[in-house]
């Protein structure tokens, strides 16, 4: 059990909180920290203990590898030890991600005329699979190949379409590294893609092309058929699709 967790299962119950609630809001208060609104500010005790909260995920980052998925392994220790049962999340192990990354991206190199490339996950979760990609492109390439990657990831869980973001904008903004895009939908990616919700769109000021915006009816039919197709074609390595 990380550090993290310790700290979280310690909060149980202070403020009238419990841990879980604890941790969804560091994950809200890390991203309002990137520029998400908060559709309710905390009050001062709470304020106080997530400032120490965030500050504690941010040392964390700083000692891991780059692209590390800390948050993943907490939640599934909080589902674990409040026996949150029929979940039905079972997380792919890091060295898995790694393996089908490896598999989907070992040989990516930047062109010439390099233009964006889109990596999805329909089941996003913590965002283990895209954080794997990340690390192979970077140790396969450098930083600035980093700018020509599109991130998209969905799940119908608030958390992981949270917790997704979370982890890409802060192993960059430890590394001060950018990425071309990075894109959360909350919704079911089975279902219909005008139901999903946007948590999060970045993208860098400098694309040749401005992407539009990630609740565009268009995009969302145009990320929902590219994962089918994908799948459909490649089921082996359906998880981490290039669209």
């Amino acid at each position: 059990m990380d550090v993290l967790t310790k700290e979280l299962i310690s909060l149980h119950g202070k403020e009238g909180l419990r841990a879980e609630q604890w941790f969804d809001l560091m994950i809200d208060d890390v991203l309002a920290g990137f520029g998400l609104k908060l559709t309710e500010i905390p009050a001062d005790a709470v304020q106080e203990v997530l400032f120490n909260l965030s500050g504690l995920y941010a040392r964390e980052v700083i000692r891991a590898a780059p692209f590390e998925d800390i948050l993943g392994p907490v939640h599934m220790d909080l589902v674990s030890q409040y026996q949150q049962k029929g979940t039905g999340q079972f997380f792919t192990p890091p060295s898995l991600c790694r393996m089908i990354a490896q598999m989907s991206l070992g040989d990516f190199r930047i062109e010439d005329e390099p233009r964006l490339i889109r990596v999805s996950d329909p089941a996003v979760g913590a965002g283990g699979m895209l954080l794997a990609a990340m690390a192979i492109i970077l140790e396969n390439c450098s930083p600035e190949a980093l700018t020509w990657i599109s991130l998209t990831g969905i799940d119908i869980d608030r958390r992981c379409a949270r917790m997704f973001p979370v982890q890409v904008l802060s192993g960059l903004f430890v590394h001060q590294w950018q990425i071309g895009e990075l894109v959360s939908y909350r919704g079911n990616t089975l279902g219909n893609p005008a139901e999903w919700s946007t948590v999060c769109h970045y993208s860098r000021r400098d694309l040749p092309e401005r992407p539009q915006p990630a609740d565009h009816p268009i995009v969302k039919k145009a990320v929902a058929e590219a994962i089918i197709n994908h799948a459909a074609n490649d089921s082996a390595a359906g998880q981490l699709a290039l669209f």
